[in-house]
Order: structure tokens, then C-alpha cells, then sequence
């Protein structure tokens, strides 16, 4: 089913209320689809190119996981797009092709975006990565803590550092929340 702002209001009205109730599994929407939509079971938000503004990006992949439950966002992107988004301006697209072609955490990027602050995926709660940081957890052997104290002094490389003080925090947060603290 389709969504999109030319539709007459009950069109999308009604393709609304199908993909909220469930009668219809997936729903084909252009941004008027991705602002102030509160739907809970949204589990994948797919971008076929990208989104015209990283505010326009964050509000629509933001519309995945309301519940808490995992959820994804995929951006479809290919070089020569950018030929066929010249109606994008200028100002508004290069933020969002900064976030594609760059590397790094993905969530420190939007974090820094939104409201300043760089958050990166080692320092969030549930451990949930982005994909640039499951690539360098992925590519990194958890070893013994005495072993890995040894190798950062030897100069480890520095992503490979902050994964592992990541869980060496996250170890030291979780003994910490075992004990009492008033005690």
C-alpha cells in the first residue's frame, strides 16, 4: 500500500489506518509518511536513496522501534543518485551524504546533529551498534582484562582501545549495580 502527500486526506487516512490495524503488512510512504506518525510495530524503515534533510532523515528512520524493540534503518545509496536529487538543496543534502559516505559511528554523527553531543555506540545502555561499529566489533577478539591491559600499553589501534575500555565499563557498571552502594 501507498502513502504520499498527493493523495486526497481520506486516501491517506484510510492507507494509514489498513497499516496500523495490520490488514495491510508494509507501507510505501514519501516523507509525508515519515513526520508524527506514532505507530509501536514499526520495524524497518527503509530509504531508497536519501532523505532530502538529516532533520527529515532522523524524523523518518526515527518512526522504527517506538517500543523499544529492535528495530532498522536501511539507506539504498548509490554514487550516481546524486544526478537525479539536484531538487534537494544544496545546504540540506550535504549534511546527509556527510552521515552516508562517512565513516565512523553512525550515532555519534546524528547525536552531534540533533543536539551537540556525540554518543557513540559503546557508551549506549543496550549495546545495540551502528553499523560501522559492529564492523570494528566484529573484527575484535575479546581477550582476558590482564591481556588487554598489556596490549594498550603496547599501542593498540584506537578503535580497538575504545571497544575494549567500552566493556571494561560496562563490566565495571554491571558489578557496580550488583552491589549496594549505600553499604
Amino acid at each position: 500500500m501507498i502513502y504520499h502527500a498527493k493523495m486526497d486526506i481520506s486516501e491517506r487516512r484510510q492507507a494509514y489506518a489498513s497499516w496500523k490495524n495490520g490488514d495491510v503488512p508494509v507501507l510505501i510512504g514519501t516523507s509525508a509518511l515519515g513526520a508524527g506518525i506514532d505507530h509501536s510495530g514499526v520495524r524497518l524503515v527503509i530509504h531508497h536513496g536519501y532523505a532530502s534533510s538529516m532533520i527529515n532523515f532522523c524524523q523518518e528512520t526515527g518512526r522504527a522501534g517506538r517500543d523499544g524493540n529492535p528495530a532498522e534503518a536501511v539507506t539504498l545509496f548509490w554514487p550516481d543518485i546524486t544526478q537525479f536529487t539536484g531538487w534537494i538543496n544544496h545546504k540540506d543534502r550535504e549534511p546527509v551524504l556527510e552521515w552516508i559516505r562517512g565513516t565512523g559511528c553512525k550515532r555519534a554523527k546524528i547525536g552531534k546533529y540533533l543536539n551537540g553531543v556525540e554518543q557513540n555506540c559503546l557508551s549506549m545502555a543496550k549495546g545495540e551498534s551502528c553499523c560501522h561499529c559492529e564492523k570494528v566489533i566484529e573484527s575484535t577478539e575479546v581477550r582476558p582484562m590482564n591481556i588487554r591491559k598489556r596490549n594498550i600499553k603496547r599501542g593498540m589501534d584506537l578503535a580497538e582501545k575504545e571497544i575494549r575500555m567500552g566493556t571494561d565499563l560496562k563490566e565495571m557498571i554491571g558489578e557496580l549495580r550488583s552491589q549496594c552502594t549505600l553499604c
